[in-house]
């Protein structure tokens, strides 16, 4: 029941946060500097910061804002390509996608930004597996004390995944996505195939990535959801309707949308970071259980088969 309480309190506080960013940021773009409330934001720390330390979550997060800092040379690249291009081409190509028009200012902003996130689903669909391969690739390099990466050795790693990533990553990103319309099923996609990137990139054995994504995440929603948090804060005036941030970006130019691009692929590197960190802290967790079993037992008593195992990473043993 407390860690319930805990969890609901760090999504209050981050809705709290959330809004007092948003705030911040409408009055800055019209040229005001308006502090957020304190109480509003000082409330919302004190809601959010305890779940976020509860059971190590802030650990994952801090490990993957290291890593992906340190290896930010062999990823910068893909940020550049699948953020920054992706950016522009979102708001190039939202107008044809959607290119119907209205008399309301109001409503044609949002038939914009309804054509953006068209583009935005099929571009993720299609080239995010580059971006999560690679991250994955230098957490794991790193880990195992492998040479350091390279943009040819994480391409190389990327493109090699790329076939078995790309179906899976596509349906699990439209069901979430679809699922966000009304929010709550969004989420819960959101949370099942949290590790359906790390399965596929790891782990050339498993079927069904998208249902063992769901298995192996049980039991461990309620970190996911307090890891998702501080993106969530970010993207509040970022995806809200009408995309408020964006489109102050669009009216300043090109090199903006870029720079704006890249910067919201950075951090949602540092998340595909940070499912990776949980997803090896789950798969080690389970060998661990398994070494504790008879050896007359072929399954851990978690409801995940350990009889299949990665054909090239021992932490992505199907287990």
């Amino acid at each position: 029941m407390k860690r319930q309480a805990l969890i609901l309190s760090s999504v209050v506080g981050a809705v709290l946060l959330g809004v007092s960013y948003f705030k911040f940021v409408a009055a800055a773009l019209e040229g005001q500097l308006a502090l957020p409330s304190m109480p509003m934001f000082l409330g919302g720390l004190a809601l959010f910061l305890p779940g976020l330390f509860m059971d190590g979550v802030f650990a994952v997060l801090w490990k993957a804002t290291r890593r992906t800092v340190t290896h930010l040379p062999v990823l910068f690249p893909f940020l550049l390509i699948y953020g920054g291009l992706g950016h522009v081409l979102m708001w190039k190509l939202g107008p044809v996608f959607v290119p119907w028009t209205s008399t309301d200012p109001q409503m044609q902003f949002l038939l914009w930004g309804a054509g953006e996130q068209v583009v935005l689903l099929i571009w993720c669909c299609l080239t995010f597996p580059f971006l999560a391969a690679a991250a994955i690739f230098c957490w794991r390099s790193h880990e195992e004390g492998e040479p350091t990466p390279t943009f040819q050795t994480a391409w190389a790693f990327a493109r090699s995944k790329y076939r078995r990533m790309v179906g899976p990553h596509a349906k699990a990103f439209i069901l979430i996505t679809l699922g966000m319309i009304v929010l709550i099923p969004g989420v819960v996609y959101g949370l099942w195939f949290a590790f359906v990137d790390p399965i596929t990139a790891t782990d050339d054995r498993s079927k069904h990535p998208l249902e063992r994504s769901r298995k192996l995440t049980r039991g461990r929603r309620g970190r996911l959801v307090r890891a998702w948090l501080p993106f969530a804060i970010w993207s509040i005036p970022v995806s809200g309707i009408p995309p408020y941030l964006p489109k102050e970006m669009e009216a300043i130019g090109v090199f903006a949308v870029v720079a704006f691009g890249v910067f919201d692929v950075f951090l949602m590197t540092i998340m595909k970071m940070a499912m990776y960190g949980f997803y090896e802290q789950r798969i080690d967790d389970a060998l661990a259980r398994r070494a504790e079993l008879s050896p007359s037992n072929e399954y851990a008593d978690d409801g995940s088969d350990t009889s299949a195992g990665s054909a090239d990473a021992p932490a992505s043993s199907d287990s």
